[in-house]
C-alpha cells in the first residue's frame, strides 16, 4: 500500500468562453424564404471580444422546392450590442427579433443582392439584436 500523504487541495478551473459560434435559423410562414443568423463571438489580435453576425437569405418559388442562396453577409456587431449578441447567441431569437429578421433584415438583404451592401443594409440585419428590447 502505498503511503498516505497531505492531501492536495485542487483548484478551481476558471472558464473563459473564448470563442462561439451560434447558428440561429427562421423559415418564413410561407415557407417560401429561410433566413439564417449566426451569431459568431471571438477575439482580434488584441485580446478584444468581438461578435459578428453571420447572415444568410435563401429562398425559393414553391415550399416544394429546394432553397437556393440568394446572399451571404458578415456583419460586425458594434460594441453596445455585444450583450444583446451574448444574450440572443444564449437564448435564441425572441419574437420581436423574429419579425425583425423577416420583416426588415430579409428585405433589406434581399435588395442588397441587386445594389450591393451598404451601412442601411448592415443596420437592419445588427438591428434584429436590437429588436430584442422590444
Amino acid at each position: 500500500m502505498p503511503p498516505k500523504t497531505a492531501v492536495t487541495r485542487i483548484p478551481k478551473a476558471k472558464k473563459e468562453i473564448v470563442a462561439i459560434s451560434v447558428k440561429l435559423e427562421v423559415i418564413t410562414p410561407d415557407k417560401l424564404r429561410k433566413i439564417i443568423f449566426g451569431l459568431t463571438k471571438g477575439t482580434d489580435d488584441n485580446g478584444v471580444t468581438t461578435w459578428t453576425i453571420n447572415f444568410e437569405l435563401h429562398d425559393r418559388a414553391k415550399p416544394a422546392d429546394p432553397f437556393s442562396e440568394v446572399i451571404k453577409l458578415d456583419v460586425m456587431v458594434k460594441v453596445k450590442n455585444h450583450a444583446l449578441a451574448e444574450e440572443t447567441a444564449a437564448k435564441g431569437m425572441n419574437e420581436p427579433q423574429v419579425e425583425h429578421v423577416i420583416t426588415r433584415a430579409a428585405p433589406a438583404a434581399a435588395k442588397a443582392k441587386a445594389v450591393g451592401v451598404t451601412p442601411a443594409t448592415e443596420r437592419a440585419v445588427e438591428g434584429t439584436l436590437t429588436a430584442r428590447k422590444a
